[in-house]
């Protein structure tokens, strides 16, 4: 994970702890959630951090792929470069990122689709 994914999911935690939520959070699912939020900003920044991560984590391809349909092109972009920075966990993925990327309605989440699927290709 990026410098700047750890120290969100960080500043995440401390504002809830500060806050006295008494509850235990995962900050991974605080930034899956925040891929659905309402905000439109927070939608976008949660994508740009997990496009951040090299490599991305597993638990966030589903995530990622359900954020290729935002209504924003912004989530979609960053979902479909982020889908690119899994790894060889993402090959079992590739059959339906190929797929996407040829039906998908957005032409630069197409392409970005494109290139995701090269990158896990070439994956070691």
């Amino acid at each position: 994970m990026s410098f700047f994914g750890r120290l969100h999911l960080l500043l995440i935690a401390l504002a809830l702890a500060a806050a006295g939520c008494g509850r235990t959070i995962d900050p991974d699912e605080q930034l899956i959630g925040e891929l659905k939020h309402v905000d439109l900003e927070t939608r976008r920044t949660a994508a740009r951090y997990i496009s951040a991560m090299r490599p991305v984590p597993e638990k966030y391809i589903q995530p990622l792929m359900n954020a290729l349909n935002d209504n924003d092109p912004q989530v979609r972009q960053a979902a479909a470069e982020a889908l690119g920075e899994i790894g060889i966990d993402g090959r079992p993925f590739v059959e339906q990122l190929n797929k996407t990327s040829t039906e998908h309605f957005d032409p630069q989440v197409r392409f970005a689709l494109q290139r995701a699927v090269q990158q896990i290709n070439s994956a070691q």
